[in-house]
């Protein structure tokens, strides 16, 4: 035991002994003096029991405010409703004896909170708290603990109205009318808020704004008291965020953590939450990461496993429950790899955004009097399976109930009951709760507060809880939402998103068989940013998400060759890279980040490795080209023996431009004069819907192959090339815009054999 702990109980009766004197000193009779002393000795040995027999002992000898205050402390304590009862009695009685102590009226607020907590009976409990608040910070104006309140009061005031709207239904009986109806209408209007100066059959926002500023005006008060205070850092933190201004909230939960105040998981993982939504993603990686480290356990399987099998469970589908544990954890692990939207980063832009969910979920969504956590919740659940809906709001009861509010004390008795019968006034029947609707475009979800407790709860029509919402929400996601669509995620960037057009081309190697792939890609850039490098990275990987190839490196697009397609998106500047390769199904990615203005971009599809081993007839994909030469002036990306291609990776040709078709053939067998001998057959169809029209017998072009030789629409002809290599140059200027398919047919004609290929190709207007 340390000096300090073993002297502790002899420093607090010094401190007793003392106070006995200056009460003494204060003409209180000695024994009143007695007895509260005894029952502050009793207090700090930790008998409340007998401390609270004391100080009734000394009411009886003297009323006096110190034993008044200290039985309200003990009954607040206790915290039951009859006990918080009992409490007020005590502090009211305190504070009409000495109205000039400021912790009197602070005890006095935090008695009020609970009993509006605890009952509806007390609805104008928290007009009176505040009241309290206000008189402890007149007589003491550093009293941070009463500024921290009031600003948790307005702050939940602003939490609960700042989105808030009346929705007005009426009865039944009264619809058909539509004069009853704008009666109604004006009634509700009238009953439910005079001072709002914009519309009360709209929303609350006049309200909100207010106590949005009380709850600002007090956080900053404590903090100029305290600029360390937890509660007004973090709760003022809170605030800002809910306001749409997390990059102050930052500011306040970085002065607890660079001031020397303890490190919480919940401040690492609130400041996760806003470096992500003011897009500082590497700041909000690594507060998620030492949020996770400073976690429990138990907390920490919740934030990064727990939470995940709401998005994994219905892709196991019956293997969900008959998997281990650990196997659900290698599951999740391939999950968040398999959706990671850029690899060049160094982080998963698709993890940090369920980490984001999971956050918010808690600090928004949980019930803490009913101990459940934020991501538990019906909200949390679709929160982290679909992330911000597009809109959201909440409809209130008001007029026709009365409401735990502020407010409250606006609606007079009369305004407060229904005027109309309870039967089917609401979809679910009786008076209506708070409804939540949440709008994702195609689909809205809707959440109800039966209990009046915060435990929000998917609306549905067949219960009793009087949601007012028309949908059911509960069958929309039991039989449609989890099963079709669990999860719903768009990739978030720092910057700008380019717009990446690209295509594979895949060749027989022209030394053996193994297979060239070669992925080519273009951006549509502007003059202004032609000279900016980009990070680009290549990537493939096996059907486990193995790396079997990867080529990152540092691409100026303007020391390359650009194609003018885009007349508002730029120049279309493109190059192309070869992968090493194996045999098997295979998955892509294309990726680019611009330093200059963080702009991002990527595309990941599965593009599976073809084969050309074995003797069969084969033909290589064919290639849309801007340019073929063999000449040797250009030095294109693509080379193929003597042959040099700039590829088109966007599948689109102008009207008024010629555009190249390139293309190889394998294994042709040669016949008696040591020829290969062959015909091939072009067409290209237009695409509209389902309709093919071919124009084929109209195709007008002009090509040569590598030998100079004119090429006909169906050609026979031979040639001495172990790995022919054609191409022709096309001009479709005479035809309409749309989607053609072009497709081309080579037949062996020593064996007969046959192989066909296609190229889809859209037309543009120049």
């Amino acid at each position: 035991m340390t000096t300090i702990g073993r002297f502790f109980p002899f420093l607090i009766i010094l401190f007793i002994i003392s106070s006995k004197i200056n009460l003494l000193s204060q003409q209180n009779s000695p024994a009143y003096v007695d007895e509260l002393t005894n029952g502050m000795v009793a207090l700090a040995t930790g008998d409340t029991l007998k401390a609270e027999n004391y100080f009734k002992n000394s009411l009886e000898v003297e009323e006096k405010s110190m034993a008044n205050y200290q039985l309200a402390l003990i009954f607040y304590n206790k915290g039951k409703f009859s006990d918080l009862k009992e409490a007020l009695d005590y502090i009211d009685d305190a504070v009409d004896i000495n109205d000039k102590d400021a912790e009197f009226w602070y005890l006095r607020g935090r008695i009020h909170e609970a009993l509006f907590d605890e009952s509806i009976l007390y609805v104008f409990s928290k007009i009176k708290a505040i009241h309290s608040y206000e008189q402890a910070v007149q007589l003491n104006p550093r009293h941070v603990k009463s500024y921290d309140r009031l600003g948790y009061i307005y702050k939940d005031e602003y939490l609960e109205y700042h989105t808030s709207k009346i929705k007005f239904f009426a009865p039944l009986q009264y619809r058909d009318n539509p004069y009853n109806l704008s009666r109604m209408a004006y009634q509700s209007a009238r009953q439910t808020f005079q001072s709002e100066t914009e519309s009360p059959v709209l929303s609350y926002s006049t309200y909100a704004k207010d106590v949005f500023n009380k709850s600002e005006n007090n956080y900053l008060n404590a903090l100029i008291v305290d600029p360390l205070d937890y509660d007004a850092n973090r709760n003022i933190a809170l605030l800002y965020e809910e306001a749409g201004l997390p990059e102050k909230g930052i500011s306040s939960l970085l002065r607890l953590l660079n001031k020397g105040a303890e490190e919480t998981p919940e401040i690492n993982e609130f400041l996760g939450m806003l470096y992500y939504e003011t897009q500082d993603y590497d700041n909000a990686f690594k507060y998620f990461e030492k949020a996770i480290r400073l976690m429990s356990p138990q907390d920490a399987e919740d934030f990064q496993y727990n939470s995940v099998q709401l998005l994994i469970e219905s892709a196991l589908g019956d293997n969900f429950d008959k998997i281990s544990e650990k196997e659900k954890k290698n599951y999740i692990e391939f999950y968040w790899k398999q959706r990671d939207p850029l690899f060049l980063t160094g982080y998963n832009e698709r993890l940090l955004e369920h980490y984001y969910r999971v956050a918010y979920a808690n600090l928004k969504f949980g019930v803490k009097e009913l101990n459940i956590p934020g991501w538990k919740t019906n909200r949390g659940e679709m929160f982290i399976r679909y992330g911000m809906p597009l809109d959201h709001s909440r409809y209130r009861a008001a007029p026709l109930q009365r409401e735990k509010s502020l407010i409250s004390d606006e609606i007079n008795n009369d305004d407060a009951t229904p005027k109309f019968p309870e039967t089917n006034y609401y979809p679910g029947g009786g008076l209506p709760v708070k409804t939540e609707i949440w709008d994702y475009a195609d689909f809205k979800l809707a959440f109800s507060d039966p209990y009046r407790n915060g435990n929000y709860q998917f609306s549905s029509l067949t219960d009793m809880q009087a949601s007012q919402f028309y949908g059911d929400t509960q069958m929309l996601v039991e039989t449609k939402l989890r099963k079709e669509q669990p999860e719903r995620y768009f990739p978030k960037f720092k910057g700008p998103i380019l717009n990446i057009l690209y295509s594979v081309t895949q060749f027989r190697n022209l030394q053996n068989e193994r297979t060239d792939y070669i992925v080519n890609y273009g951006l549509p850039i502007k003059q202004d940013h032609i000279h900016n490098p980009l990070n680009v990275g290549i990537f493939l990987f096996d059907q486990h998400l193995n790396t079997v190839d990867d080529k990152k490196f540092e691409w100026t697009p303007g020391n390359n060759f650009c194609y003018d397609i885009f007349d508002t998106l730029g120049c279309l500047y493109v190059n192309s890279t070869q992968l090493k390769t194996r045999n098997s199904s295979f998955n892509l990615a294309v990726e680019f980040l611009r330093k200059s203005d963080n702009a991002a971009g990527s595309v990941h599809a599965k593009e599976e490795v073809k084969t050309f081993m074995g003797n069969d007839l084969m033909m290589s994909d064919i290639l849309l080209a801007f340019d073929i030469r063999s000449d040797g002036v250009k030095n294109y990306p693509i080379k193929r023996n003597n042959i040099s291609i700039l590829p088109n990776p966007s599948s689109m040709v102008k009207k008024d431009n010629s555009f190249f078709i390139y293309y190889e053939v394998y294994n042709l067998k040669k016949g008696i004069d040591r020829l290969n001998d062959f015909k091939q057959s072009i067409s290209i169809k237009q695409i509209k819907g389902s309709i093919e029209e071919t124009i084929s017998d109209a195709l007008k072009f002009i090509g040569l192959n590598k030998d100079g030789d004119e090429i006909e629409l169906e050609t026979n002809y031979k040639t001495t090339d172990e790995i022919p290599q054609i191409y022709f140059q096309l001009d479709m200027d005479e035809y309409p815009p749309g989607d053609y398919n072009l497709e081309l047919r080579i037949r062996d004609n020593i064996t007969q054999k046959e192989v066909l290929n296609t190229l889809k190709i859209k037309l543009i207007e120049d």
